[in-house]
């Protein structure tokens, strides 16, 4: 067990860069050299080597795990979250409980610098869900044909750009932040990011002129004179019509490009407005229409009950009394919102809406997934149907979308 090990727990120093990149190597092997795989590791995009930790017996260093501090939109309220990263346990260490013991002091790190949550992409999602995690709702990767955007899309799009210049940096970032508003899990993009895309060569970007929205993408091939795909990075607006101008852009490139990859939310109106998505393309006896492929996104853990409540935003006003198991006893709490301004406070009335654990209500608080729709797995329970659509009504998000993974 770890304890047996007597681990220490502290932040990685520049010394440790050597061992470090040898568990790393054992738990993530690609292609990369020596040289960049140190510069990955010292220049990181969401955050700086200041924010890994690692977990030591002795002088041996037997894990590591970095906790960014970060910033996520959430009910058009920007939180403060703990993006956990790059988790690894050095070989001859595995299976004695040091991820989970490392993993309990980086969430103690996020906690005490007051962050409501933390965020991170699970290899396995088992392991984590028993310490607290829970699903965001999937998102969609579609393949599209280009053709299959409406032509007065197109149409419209045709003036409404211009390629973006150097001297647009803050524009796009204040179009972002104000998109983001729109959005659940979009993340506050540090200088060091922004700096990086726009300084790949690969990357095309175009603003519309009226600076609501911009786009950005890259063209593949596997090899020359094969069948060309634009692969959208960011896709950016602030408003419905400058999302259909956007995808007009798309459209444009039908004589270029022979599909279109993009992810987009599960409630993406797209899926009902493109039409012969998979054009050019085939089925099989059991799907004869594939679209692209359902994934999951990130894992998110609340901290606290109280501050999970009061940390996100809301879109109406209301109370609700919210419950949660555990082992130490369920916790339950009169959640008032008035005015935007959420309050929560011990109560020992009834539950409208008791979540099986914490993690259900991660999922729920900031996940975009909807109490009716755990309540029909039996991992919600209610008093009775009005309390149930009220929940759904008023912790509603639109649904999870990451555009940056880490």
């Amino acid at each position: 067990m770890a304890s047996a090990l007597h681990l220490r727990f502290r932040q990685a120093h520049e010394d440790d860069i050597g061992r470090l990149l040898d568990i790393q190597l054992g738990a993530f092997p690609d292609s990369r050299s020596f040289e960049a795989r140190k510069r990955h590791l010292q220049q990181r995009i969401f955050g700086d080597f200041g924010d890994l930790y690692v977990a030591a017996h002795g002088t041996q260093l037997l894990a590591q795990a970095f906790v960014y501090p970060i910033q996520g939109w959430f009910g058009r309220r920007r939180v403060s979250l703990g993006g956990i990263a790059s988790v690894a346990v050095a070989a001859e260490a595995r299976g004695r409980g040091v991820a989970r013991a490392l993993l309990d002091h980086v969430h103690e790190v996020s906690r005490a610098r007051g962050d409501a949550l933390t965020l991170l992409y699970a290899f396995r999602h088992g392991f984590y869900r028993r310490l607290g995690y829970g699903a965001v709702t999937p998102m969609t990767r579609l393949e599209v044909a280009p053709s299959a955007i409406p032509a007065a899309w197109v149409t419209a799009s045709r003036g409404a750009f211009r390629i973006l210049e150097r001297e647009d940096h803050e524009t796009i970032v204040q179009i972002y932040e104000r998109a983001a508003l729109r959005a659940t899990g979009w993340l506050q993009r540090r200088p060091l990011a922004w700096e990086r895309w726009m300084l790949d060569d690969r990357r095309a970007w175009f603003i519309t002129h009226d600076q609501r929205g911009y786009v950005s993408w890259f063209l593949e091939q596997t090899e020359d004179h094969a069948a060309t795909h634009l692969v959208v990075r960011d896709f950016v607006a602030e408003d419905d019509a400058t999302w259909r101008l956007l995808w007009g852009l798309l459209g444009a490139q039908k004589d270029q490009v022979h599909a279109i990859d993009i992810s987009v939310a599960h409630d993406d109106p797209a899926l009902h407005a493109l039409v012969d998505i998979d054009a050019n393309r085939f089925g099989t006896e059991r799907v004869e229409h594939p679209l692209g492929t359902v994934y999951t996104g990130p894992m998110v853990r609340v901290h606290g009950v109280a501050t999970a409540l009061e940390a996100r935003g809301y879109a109406s006003n209301g109370e609700l009394v919210v419950g949660v198991a555990a082992p130490s006893g369920q916790e339950t709490y009169a959640l008032e919102v008035r005015e935007g301004i959420p309050r929560a406070t011990v109560t020992d009335a009834p539950c409208d809406l008791l979540f099986s654990d914490a993690a259900i209500l991660s999922s729920v608080l900031f996940g975009a997934v909807r109490p009716s729709q755990l309540a029909r797995a039996g991992l919600v329970t209610t008093r009775d149907g009005e309390s149930l659509a009220r929940a759904d009504h008023l912790l509603a998000l639109p649904a999870f979308h990451a555009l940056d993974p880490f």
